[in-house]
């Protein structure tokens, strides 16, 4: 008898499950604290028990190399009461790394996927610290991070189908002081190399001065292909970006975003070339531009650095700042 009530027990146990997941087929399994989101094989067996096919397009390729998270959260250098925004947590692996440090602030948590939503917010139930938000990271309003001086630290493995679109909003200067103060980042290596790209070099574009305006980077590691699951089909690098101490003025930023823009406008002509064309200027004015700064008049723009962009906007002035 007692056998049978056991039995009947886990029967209506089992319907009542299935009766739940028919009604919400997003409903998560609770997480079971001895997995370990780094290991391939847990992780595979997790995402099978979840129900989770992941999608490739939303560039769901999850961190297991525990290395690799250390190395993000050390170079953050997280304190207990720090603010810190993620972009894209996926399964919660360097969210749970985040949480063990920055134990008495805030972890805010931002996430497209419902279904990694549901699962996200019943895993980290208790972590008090922790704050799951549902949304397009495109829409997100930066300025409802609340935070002290010091401000935010963005510490994100980003959804490399929008990492163009993301460092272009954390790193607007329209944002001003709701800028992060920093940012430890894992992109695609072809794109760190590019936000490191030194003057001279074809990869120097309109993100390295992106980055520029906004502060430093540093490369912290690279990252094979074979420590996501599943791999993707590049490799990756972690990128330290801090921001300056004393930030550009908003007229000063933009005006070198605008002459940049207009002089990477056309990569295979020389500055003088592609500034007259973008800002409809006569070549002669561009090259008087380009003589009073000291830049040579064949240099194409992935020559300058970025005080020659300094100084160029100081001799353009409004007439580039304007229109």
């Amino acid at each position: 008898m007692i056998f049978l009530g056991v039995l009947v027990c886990r029967i209506l146990m089992t319907t009542s499950s299935l009766s739940d997941r028919l009604r919400d087929p997003f409903l998560p399994v609770i997480h079971n604290p001895m997995i370990d989101l780094t290991d391939r094989t847990q992780l595979g067996a997790y995402l099978k028990d979840q129900r989770l096919w992941l999608k490739k397009e939303a560039s769901q390729h999850f961190l297991v190399d525990r290395e690799i998270v250390d190395a993000i959260t050390r170079v953050a250098n997280l304190k207990p009461t720090d603010t810190v925004l993620e972009i894209g947590p996926g399964v919660g692996t360097l969210t749970q790394a985040l949480a063990e440090e920055v134990t008495d602030g805030l972890v805010l948590a931002v996430e497209y996927d419902q279904r990694l939503v549901n699962l996200l917010r019943e895993n980290f139930k208790p972590f008090h610290q922790v704050k799951i938000v549902h949304s397009d990271f495109m829409r997100f309003d930066l300025s409802s991070i609340e935070t002290d001086k010091a401000g935010y630290k963005v510490v994100s493995n980003l959804p490399y189908h929008l990492t163009g679109a993301i460092l272009r909003q954390l790193t607007n200067p329209a944002l001003e002081e709701h800028q992060p103060a920093q940012m430890v980042l894992m992109i695609q290596k072809e794109v760190a190399d590019r936000l490191l790209a030194v003057p001279g070099t074809r990869s120097r574009g309109m993100p390295t001065i992106l980055t520029e305006v906004y502060g430093r980077v540093e490369r912290v590691v690279d990252v094979p292909h074979s420590c996501f699951f599943p791999p993707p089909e590049v490799d990756s690098t972690v990128v330290n970006c801090v921001r300056r101490k004393r930030p550009l003025s908003i007229p000063e930023a933009q005006a070198i975003i605008r002459l940049a823009k207009a002089g990477f406008s056309a990569k295979r002509r020389t500055l003088a070339n592609a500034l007259a064309g973008s800002l409809r200027q006569t070549k002669d004015r561009v090259e008087g531009w380009l003589k009073i700064a000291a830049i040579p008049i064949l240099a194409r723009a992935e020559d300058l650095d970025f005080a020659s962009w300094q100084k160029l906007v100081a001799i353009v002035g409004a007439e580039i700042t304007t229109s």
